[in-house]
């Protein structure tokens, strides 16, 4: 914590005891005059707590973000052509081998949310399914799984129905061009019903505000049946500037390991922009992500088990 952080705090302390001091008083001048000094505390507070996320966002920006506007610098080049919000390449067909030199251990993660789904699972529903890798990996494992995939994304949506398609899964997997941010606000406009056994997302939520986050982990708690699951795996924003240094060196070290360069990936990567619910990176930290999983199984605690696995490769991409 800076300097002038700490001498806000301490400006705030003195109002605080300030106010307190004089609620002893039955004098109403003084009374008046402590609920300003406790309004003023409150905006003090607020403003510091801003502050803070503003300053603790541009630290990760360098180091977890991928969308065009994080990325960008003098010696990188620059691809202009504008794509939403996670299709993150400006072709999709880059999509599959870019993201993988991207993301270190990309497949990995996404095996670790296929072999957390019960084999047995019946009914699965997967937020931005993007290109249908994780949905392949999940039909693999579940042989009798039938996947509900949302994505707004037409080209990715037809780049994964044509790779499942190819694998003899169609049957098995819908694919649905909406937002899951509609999906979210108003279930009976994109009617895919409830009782799911899994639920899952990979690289897709961390575009929503933290507000429509907590509100899909309430959708989703209430979609789920009673022993359903959910799954995530998603970037995070690092507790400090040291963990966000570590992220980035170890993203350099994947790319050397790629055989290719940080800048090499960056220049296929298309200028996102906001689209429907969804912005460019809006990380937010692992404490975050629990408390917003805790509050929205809390409503009803057994109606549905919620699981977030914000994996450790998950958080640097």
């Amino acid at each position: 914590m800076g300097p002038k952080e700490k001498s806000l705090i301490q400006a705030i302390i003195d109002d605080l005891i300030t106010a307190i001091a004089q609620l002893e008083t039955q004098d109403r001048v003084k009374l008046w005059t402590t609920r300003k000094l406790l309004k003023r505390t409150l905006y003090k507070i607020e403003k510091i707590q801003k502050q803070a996320e503003q300053k603790q966002q541009e630290q990760a920006i360098a180091y977890t973000g991928y969308d065009r506007e994080w990325l960008s610098s003098p010696a990188t080049p620059v691809n202009t052509t504008d794509i939403f919000p996670g299709e993150v390449f400006a072709n999709t067909a880059d999509f599959d081998s870019g993201i993988r030199q991207l993301l270190p251990r990309y497949d990995e993660m996404l095996n670790a949310i296929a072999h957390c789904i019960p084999p047995t699972a019946q009914r699965i529903l997967e937020l931005g399914c993007g290109t249908g890798e994780l949905s392949l990996k999940i039909l693999h494992r579940c042989p009798s799984a039938q996947i509900i995939a949302l994505d707004y994304s037409p080209r990715m949506l037809q780049f994964a129905k044509n790779k499942i398609e190819s694998a003899g899964y169609l049957n098995r997997w819908t694919g649905i061009e909406a937002d899951f941010g509609d999906w979210t606000n108003e279930p009976d406009k994109i009617n895919i019903g409830i009782g799911f056994d899994a639920g899952v997302s990979s690289l897709a939520i961390h575009h929503l505000t933290n507000e429509m986050k907590l509100k899909l982990f309430q959708r989703i708690r209430e979609s789920l049946n009673r022993k359903g699951v959910f799954w995530n795996a998603d970037p995070i924003l690092p507790e400090s500037p040291a963990l966000a240094a570590v992220y980035q060196a170890v993203r350099e070290e994947w790319a050397a390991f790629s055989r290719t360069t940080l800048a090499e990936i960056r220049a296929k990567i298309g200028k996102s922009a906001p689209h429907g619910y969804s912005h460019p990176d809006q990380l937010a930290t692992l404490d975050n992500h629990l408390q917003m999983l805790k509050t929205a199984q809390s409503a009803d605690d057994a109606l549905s088990m919620i699981k977030d696995c914000e994996l450790l490769n998950a958080c640097d991409h």
